[in-house]
């Protein structure tokens, strides 16, 4: 079985997948990117914490951290849209009828390198998603 936590990343994961332009979304990435593998996206489970909510269920607040990396002249002007993109398609998760109840955007921090390659960026964007839980069942 799935926890609600996996299938909320996974949501989030399919949503991000029509960002224009991305040429890859990831749920985990150790490695780096390769040059012709940029601008990419990857999305991951910061911190998931509980609170007691209405008798028998627990409402948790789901940080995800969702990673964009691009690379050109300009990085982080070239980094903007996607972030655009991502932010409404996650923000449109909201009324998707699932388990998520709220998102709420939490920070955008970003990263500028400069490389033997060329210029390149990350953004990181933090998001909360609330969702509950059985007290006994995480995965309903």
């Amino acid at each position: 079985m799935t926890t609600r936590r996996e299938t909320i990343l996974q949501q989030i994961a399919t949503a991000l997948g029509s960002v224009s332009g991305v040429v890859g979304v990831y749920r985990a990435r150790q490695e780096s990117f390769e040059a012709g593998k940029l601008p990419a996206i990857m999305v991951e489970a910061v911190q998931d914490t509980p609170q007691a909510g209405a008798i028998n269920y627990l409402d948790w607040t789901l940080q995800v951290r969702v990673m964009v990396f691009t690379r050109g002249a300009l990085p982080d002007s070239e980094i903007d849209p996607f972030i655009a993109s991502l932010h409404t398609l996650i923000m449109g998760l909201r009324n998707s009828g699932g388990s998520i109840q709220d998102i709420l955007p939490v920070s955008h921090a970003f990263r500028v390198y400069e490389g033997g390659d060329g210029a390149s960026c990350s953004a990181e964007c933090l998001y909360n998603v609330v969702y509950r839980t059985s007290m006994n069942d995480l995965t309903a």
